[in-house]
């Protein structure tokens, strides 16, 4: 079982790693990455709504946790697919995956900010290594015309996504992870709704091709639920840790389709920021897991790291 729990682990990195070329054919049809976001999140949440009211959950989100749940909406939905959507745009795959995976460097810092983990030397290490790898490969991407817009919007997605784990780690969303991750969808989904009645993001999407909505189609039930599916069955039958270091393969799969795809060549910048991030998400983890006993989330299907 095991050795089947690896396989779906990898089948879902290879998943998200062809989500960049899929967002540039959407975008070639004249969507922004706003309104892919804004499909993506309320198909999300209407599947996930299905999903709860067939197996009998309560789809009714507690006052006292509605704070609580709209944060996660606007860091965890908002934040994470709109800033995430635009660089997988706006500049090569393959690196915006790379700048995406500093989210667990994002995590223990903001951790012991918070007062909830102590920040190691090894830990420290860990952010010095992937603060250089960001700088080697956003420097030659700034150099070769792409400006910093793209790198800059996947950094703070990957901030937002922090925050969002740290919320669902240390806030209520532990009692209730379903509930919790479907109100994260809803709250999400609604604020994308409001920001949509400010800008033509309907028309576009009214305008759109049949190709187009099965292609948003396939964003919604494969990458976000069915990889995500994968993910959680792998994690019955294999240590999370493993997933979760299994889950930065998701950077060679992008690299490969950007390069199959796109022509995106990956650059010497490029793969020199994704070993030291990689690395530096292999010291977090290794630390977190020989002397806490805790271990960085794995990918999920919001396109990162799940808790």
């Amino acid at each position: 079982m095991a050795a089947w729990g690896v396989l779906a682990v990898l089948c879902s990195t290879f998943i998200w790693g062809l989500m960049g070329p899929i967002m540039r054919q959407e975008a070639s049809y004249g969507l922004t990455s706003f309104d892919i976001s804004l499909v993506r999140a309320t198909g999300a949440a209407l599947l996930l709504g299905l999903i709860g009211y067939f197996r009998g959950r309560s789809l009714r989100c507690p006052r006292a946790l509605m704070f609580h749940r709209a944060v996660n909406g606007l860091f965890g939905v908002v934040g994470l697919y709109v800033l995430s959507n635009y660089a997988l745009i706006t500049i090569p795959v393959g690196l915006a995956t790379v700048l995406f995976y500093t989210a667990p460097l994002w995590v223990v810092t903001l951790a012991h900010a918070l007062g909830k983990e102590r920040l190691t030397p090894l830990r420290i290490l860990a952010v010095v290594i992937a603060l250089g790898g960001v700088w080697w490969s956003a420097g030659e991407v700034h150099f070769l015309g792409y400006g910093l817009r793209g790198p800059v919007a996947m950094l703070v997605a990957g901030f937002s996504y922090a925050v969002f784990l740290l919320n669902g780690r240390y806030g209520p969303g532990a009692e209730d992870p379903f509930g919790n991750y479907f109100h994260t969808y809803v709250a999400g989904t609604g604020m994308l709704w409001i920001m949509a009645c400010f800008t033509p993001a309907v028309e576009r999407l009214l305008a759109l091709p049949w190709e187009g909505w099965a292609l948003l189609g396939y964003l919604v039930l494969v990458p976000t639920l069915g990889a995500y599916g994968l993910v959680m069955w792998a994690l019955q039958h294999v240590p999370s840790a493993v997933v979760s270091l299994l889950s930065m393969t998701e950077m060679l799969f992008a690299l490969f389709w950007g390069w199959m795809l796109l022509g995106e060549a990956p650059t010497t910048a490029t793969l020199g920021g994704a070993a030291c991030i990689g690395t530096a998400v292999l010291v977090v983890t290794w630390e977190g897991y020989r002397a806490a006993g805790k271990e960085l989330p794995a990918r999920d299907p919001q396109g990162g790291i799940d808790d």
